[in-house]
């Protein structure tokens, strides 16, 4: 019976699922704490990333990429306007929009947070080489369509399942 227990448990250790499981929760706090010492939260990081690489955008059309309740989005550009890393104005064809662009100040921002990020990424990976780390990536390509559609979050929810909604 002993030794059927143990079976159980390596077999339990060797289940990819529960690995991919203990090194994502461990990538993820990694990552969210390297992204806290330069001052943002994952989902900050976030839109500045959308707004660096989509350029200005609705508040609309970015609630809708991040897949977030506008409640939510006002809360995140509250505070990234009040840092100065983000600002809003009115559309001026049509005065109910608001658009939304990174600042000067939130360009430097994201730079520093994707630095944090890389060197929290370079702590996590250090035991793989370079053709080991692209080979990962591709492989989680593979996997995170299926992942997301058993999880059915939106994008930001993803970056957050490990953090409660306040820190995020």
């Amino acid at each position: 019976m002993a030794t059927d227990d143990l079976d159980l448990v390596a077999w339990l250790f060797a289940s990819p699922a529960l690995r991919l499981g203990l090194v994502g929760r461990a990538a993820a706090r990694s990552a969210s704490e390297a992204v806290a010492a330069v001052g943002l939260k994952p989902r900050s990081l976030y839109v500045l990333a959308l707004l660096h690489d989509h350029g200005p955008m609705s508040q609309q059309a970015l609630g809708d990429e991040l897949a977030v309740d506008p409640s939510v989005l006002v809360v995140l550009l509250n505070q990234l306007e009040a840092e100065g890393l983000a600002s809003r104005q009115r559309d001026i064809s049509d005065r109910r929009r608001h658009i939304v662009a990174i600042t000067d100040r939130g360009f430097e921002r994201l730079g520093e947070g994707q630095r944090a990020v890389a060197d929290a990424e370079d702590k996590l990976l250090v035991n793989l080489d370079l053709d080991q780390r692209e080979q990962l990536a591709q492989l989680l390509v593979h996997i995170q369509p299926a992942a997301e559609e058993e999880r059915g979050a939106g994008a930001v929810d993803r970056l957050c399942e490990t953090e409660p909604a306040d820190s995020c």
